[in-house]
């Protein structure tokens, strides 16, 4: 019995390693995330396009902003198991909630960022992408803080 809970070990840390970091031959991606809040942030370009709320009037025009990720990356289910996995995300929807949001991310559009905030799956049918980042914090990367 002994024998065989380590032989499931290995194979359970070898099967979560392909799935967590994957292999480049294999078109896997190199870390996963969970759900929730990320501090180490997501690094990218942001765009923005038009989007049109469904449910509005035809003159009601939005933009939607878009994280555009050097590495794409996978996300794992939440704890419980109600939002989606996915295996290679590329692009994340930054949430924008007021006014000061949209005008701070509007403002370095088509800049290389950091990002952090509350990652979260799209839940209506409301958005572009799949998972959103909520509460995002984006530092323009091109702008030096200093002396070096």
């Amino acid at each position: 019995m002994n024998l065989l809970s380590v032989a499931i070990f290995i194979f359970a840390s070898f099967f979560l390693s392909r799935y967590c970091f994957g292999h480049e031959e294999d078109g896997g991606v190199r870390n996963c995330l969970m759900y929730g809040e990320q501090k180490s942030g997501l690094v990218g370009v942001i765009s923005a396009s038009p989007f049109k709320w469904p449910t509005r009037e035809k003159s009601d025009h939005y933009a939607s902003f878009t994280l555009h990720l050097d590495e794409p990356l996978c996300v794992l289910k939440g704890k419980d198991n109600l939002e989606a996995d996915y295996d290679k995300v590329e692009n994340i929807e930054l949430g924008i909630i007021d006014a000061k949001d949209y005008r701070e991310t509007n403002g370095i559009v088509g800049s290389h960022v950091r990002c952090s905030g509350n990652l979260q799956p799209a839940i209506s049918g409301y958005h572009v992408n799949s998972i959103i980042l909520w509460r995002s914090a984006c530092i323009n990367r091109s702008i030096k803080a200093g002396p070096d």
